[in-house]
């Protein structure tokens, strides 16, 4: 019954700034096992993801639900070791689309495969993603500083990427991943819906 008082905030907060951890609420960690997600630490600002694997099919993946179809997500990514770690949108471990830092440069992946073209972005072992999905067209950028952002040359359309009839039965979703013998510290993880 209405009591006369203006309504509360609904739904989850998608931004995160790794307070503490918010896993199993707002991140979910891939495809693994229990014992996996133990080695993942969220918590005082940070989130560190070990990686493991080579690239974001195999490696440590963290997603999470949206509703919105149109969205913006935005991470600053140090890597910390050998390896990579970055941003993507991500269906399953054979369809996914992103970019993540190597410490030599920037790795961009389409259709589930790092992508021919290279972007010329510089060499960096942190740097700022940010992704870009205006109803199914999808747009990189990165930063160093967070002030100045370079776009990514080549755009994506993804409405395939939804095939809600393909036994996953899940939707393109925001994702933090980390591959190779190091490891990902990730802050400031944002979240805005666009229109």
């Amino acid at each position: 019954m209405p009591g006369g008082r203006s309504g509360a905030p609904h739904g989850m907060a998608r931004s995160d700034a790794f307070a503490s951890s918010s896993l199993g609420t707002r991140w979910t960690a891939y495809g693994t096992s229990p014992e996996e997600a133990a080695r993942i630490a969220m918590g005082g600002g940070t989130l560190v993801l070990p990686g493991k694997g080579s690239g974001p099919g195999d490696g440590s993946v963290l997603t999470q639900m949206v509703g919105d179809r149109a969205y913006e997500i935005t991470v600053t990514v140090e890597l910390d070791g050998e390896g990579e770690a970055g941003l993507l949108l991500f269906y399953n471990r054979r369809l996914f689309l992103g970019m993540g830092i190597t410490g030599a440069g920037l790795t961009s992946y389409r259709g589930g495969m790092p992508m021919y073209w290279r972007e010329p972005a510089p060499a960096a072992r942190t740097m700022q993603l940010r992704i870009v999905n205006d109803l199914q067209i999808v747009t990189f950028f990165y930063s160093l500083d967070g002030k100045t952002w370079t776009r990514h040359a080549v755009r994506s359309e993804v409405s395939g990427y939804n095939a809600n009839t393909m036994d996953d039965l899940a939707s393109l979703r925001p994702a933090l991943y980390a591959a190779g013998k190091g490891q990902g510290v990730f802050t400031d993880f944002r979240y805005r819906a666009l229109g």
